[in-house]
């Protein structure tokens, strides 16, 4: 199935609701890959172009499919890489990054603030497929000093509403 096609509208009525940019990203080897955006309400656009690539380790939504995978392969992944700074914010701990990624498993999402690019903030959720398998992550994402406070769990509510629209279509019952 094509992911984009069928996360498009989804896409659309998340960005609508929230008026922030939101994002598609797969995973593709041992990175994410950013496969669609919309970003059409935003004064200050952020650099997550469509094909952009980022490492598991950093970002809400890269770190929305990590969270996910099943333990071996998380431990492999983390066994196997560095963790390198992008922004003020990024993890660059690997008993740091496993918290986050339990705190991910409690929460459902993940957030990040300034850990790609300084100054941005993005909150994500993972996409299922109809086998339960993460596949991909959404997220919407801006400027940090719109994603604090009680504007995170409203950002996040509206995200695992559309990761879970997403899933639904791909075969996924939860």
């Amino acid at each position: 199935m094509n992911i984009r096609a069928i996360a498009y509208t989804i896409m659309q009525a998340l960005h609508q609701e929230v008026n922030k940019a939101v994002n598609l990203i797969i995973k593709q080897n041992d990175e994410a890959i950013y496969i669609e955006k919309i970003d059409t309400h935003q004064k200050v656009r952020l650099y997550t172009a469509i094909g952009r690539r980022s490492p598991l380790y950093a970002g809400a939504c890269s770190r929305a499919i990590l969270s996910f995978l099943p333990d071996t392969e998380i431990d492999d992944y983390l066994d196997s890489i560095e963790l390198i700074s992008f922004g003020r914010g990024s993890i660059t701990d690997k008993t740091q990054l496993r918290e986050t990624i339990n705190q991910a498993r409690i929460d459902g999402y993940t957030v990040s603030h300034s850990e790609l690019e300084n100054h941005t903030s993005a909150i994500a959720a993972p996409i299922f497929d109809h086998k339960g398998d993460v596949i991909a992550g959404i997220s919407v994402a801006g400027i940090e000093a719109n994603y604090q406070g009680e504007k995170i769990q409203y950002f996040a509510e509206k995200t695992l509403e559309a990761a879970k629209k997403i899933s639904m279509h791909l075969g996924h019952d939860e």
